[in-house]
């Protein structure tokens, strides 16, 4: 992503870009200089796309009642950075999609909670355990969310119990 500035092109690091960077950093250059060079996203990628949106949605049931700060347009980093400034200075105690900036590092947060007085993270994955690349994820959005200015109590990652049956109706869990 990038943005002009008195003739300036501020380049932004976002969370997928810095993953995409610790895995091959060739391919960080690729995509950032060269991005015309990037492969078409082919069904089965959006296929994974759409499966971790739907997991997301379940996720915020966790935590009903949620303001979304990106309002589903995630493009709009500075935006959505200004509408979780807003949402979380009127007292809002959960919101989806938070976005924070801290020096041209930018990421957005599945569901961040506020709970007695204290700013929980949530990642929420698609995937049945935790995979060793989301302690980077999560990461590097501690360090964003933190150095923007939100002091975290704690940062979690969510995924899918694939043993979980469910019986009756839904009930919420006591996670924090």
């Amino acid at each position: 992503m990038e943005n002009k500035t008195d003739n300036t092109t501020v380049r932004f690091l976002s969370k997928s870009k810095y993953l995409r960077g610790r895995q091959c950093i060739k391919n960080l250059y690729l995509d950032r200089y060269h991005n015309d060079l990037m492969d078409e996203i082919g069904e089965t990628q959006q296929a994974i796309f759409s499966m971790g949106h739907t997991v997301g949605e379940y996720a915020q049931q966790l935590f009903p009642g949620g303001e979304d700060a990106c309002n589903g347009n995630f493009r709009n980093i500075k935006g959505a950075v200004q509408q979780t400034k807003v949402l979380i200075e009127n007292g809002t105690e959960v919101i989806y999609e938070a976005a924070f900036e801290y020096r041209g590092n930018i990421c957005y947060l599945d569901i961040l909670v506020k709970k007695e007085g204290k700013w929980f993270a949530y990642e929420v994955k698609g995937s049945t355990s935790v995979k060793k690349y989301y302690y980077d994820d999560t990461s590097f959005q501690y360090y964003v969310i933190t150095n923007s200015g939100l002091p975290l109590e704690d940062i979690c990652i969510i995924h899918v119990n694939s043993k979980y049956v469910r019986k009756g109706g839904y009930r919420h869990p006591s996670i924090i």
